[in-house]
């Protein structure tokens, strides 16, 4: 009578588990070595300059461990003499959303000394919480004119008028 000896042995069962560790870890650490930081950041100016209709400009951009992208600084203006600028601005996907089929993305960024939080999703539904914002600048029509106001807490949600934005985001898969 012939004994079938089977392939996963004690030993060969526990050097199976580590494979996708192994695996796991050198994605992680070639997309954070060989990430194209330049090329995407020249991109992203490109692609929001299209659709805000205005020109806006980028700080430094990088891939923060495991999958958050982080930006310096954003720019842009909103009338002729307004800028608005975001600071530390870093987005990243949401895993239980993606698990479950759908994209989205969460947004944290600094501006007028406080703190935006969104979340977009393939259908383009925003949510936004901003809060303790400042401004104390003059009227960018009447500069004579100071403006001194505090949003202390800003919620909205809601999908964005589409008239610039591109095709909502589809799942390729």
């Amino acid at each position: 009578m012939m004994v079938k000896k089977s392939y996963f042995t004690g030993e060969k069962l526990q050097q199976t588990k580590f494979i996708p560790v192994v695996v796991g870890f050198f994605f992680i650490a070639g997309l954070w070595l060989f990430f194209p930081a330049q090329a995407l950041q020249h991109r992203l100016e490109q692609e929001l300059s299209q659709q805000l209709q205005r020109p806006v400009s980028m700080g430094k951009l990088a891939l923060e461990l495991p999958t958050t992208l982080a930006i310096d600084s954003l720019e842009t203006a909103v009338l002729p003499r307004l800028t608005v600028q975001l600071n530390q601005l870093k987005a990243r996907p949401m895993w239980l959303q993606l698990l479950q089929g759908r994209f989205s993305i969460a947004v944290q960024g600094e501006t007028l000394g406080g703190t935006i939080n969104a979340e977009i999703d393939s259908t383009r539904y925003l949510q936004l919480v901003a809060a303790d914002l400042h401004w104390d600048q003059p009227l960018p029509q009447l500069p004579k004119i100071q403006l001194t106001t505090t949003i202390e807490q800003l919620n909205a949600s809601g999908f964005p008028a589409s008239n610039n934005l591109a095709p909502p985001l589809t799942n390729s898969a």
